[in-house]
């Protein structure tokens, strides 16, 4: 699956080598060797969803749940191609109608193909640290994710498969915000002109005894306090 409309993607892998000095290891004080840290790897994408979200599949409203809990299979049993949030199907430990404590893994896949020579990077292990959602009079919705990985692959071909909506993107003119008072009655508010909030996941990297090998790859992430923060304006 992918969206309709990516603005931009990057990827950084760094295997975090030291280089130790020490007097005479090395000539004309060069480096007498080095010691490897843990691999980290991190990603961002920039994207907009299409006008539809992908009426045909339900792939762009999928998408939107990554930063937030594991997918919902009993909502798309008894209504195809739609997902709930939170989760409420009970579908995974812990999951409950207040949403999971869990996020989904995915693997990510990029590359060109240059006069047939295709070149694929595949981002193994990833989950969305950090989102950001950008709605605004006049612009089109902007979500950002920071993605935190496992290990970066080469290969010649993809090897995911997916369908990418033909639809506008989407814009203001689709968007509708609800408001919920003290009194717990909800309303649309016609006066707002911009709305952005950031879900931080807060992952903590770990790294145990089952990783000492030569790659010293990430062997999870810990679920940290969730921080949600934004701003509106109206």
């Amino acid at each position: 699956m992918q969206p309709a409309y990516i603005r931009s993607f990057g990827w950084n892998l760094n295997e975090n080598v030291e280089r130790i000095y020490v007097p005479g290891s090395a000539y004309r004080r060069g480096p007498g060797t080095e010691v490897k840290g843990i691999k980290t790897v991190t990603a961002s994408m920039e994207f907009w969803m299409a006008d539809d979200l992908g009426a045909a599949s339900g792939v762009e409203p999928f998408l939107a749940k990554f930063a937030l809990d594991k997918y919902n299979t009993a909502v798309a049993a008894t209504n195809p191609g739609t997902w709930a949030i939170p989760e409420t199907g009970g579908t995974y430990p812990g999951d409950s109608s207040y949403g999971s404590y869990s996020l989904l893994p995915f693997t990510l896949e990029v590359g060109a193909n240059k006069t047939g020579d295709i070149r694929v990077r595949s981002i193994t292990g990833c989950y969305v640290n950090s989102e950001t959602v950008k709605v605004a009079r006049g612009e089109k919705c902007t979500w950002t994710w920071d993605i935190v990985g496992k290990d970066i692959d080469t290969s010649t071909g993809f090897v995911g498969t997916g369908s990418q909506s033909t639809a506008k993107p989407l814009d203001w003119s689709g968007v509708r915000i609800k408001w919920t008072g003290e009194d717990g009655n909800a309303t649309y508010h016609t006066g707002c002109t911009g709305i952005e909030f950031t879900t931080n996941n807060n992952l903590e990297m770990v790294n145990d005894l089952s990783a000492v090998g030569q790659n010293r790859e990430v062997t999870g992430y810990i679920p940290q306090g969730r921080e949600v923060s934004g701003s509106m304006t109206w």
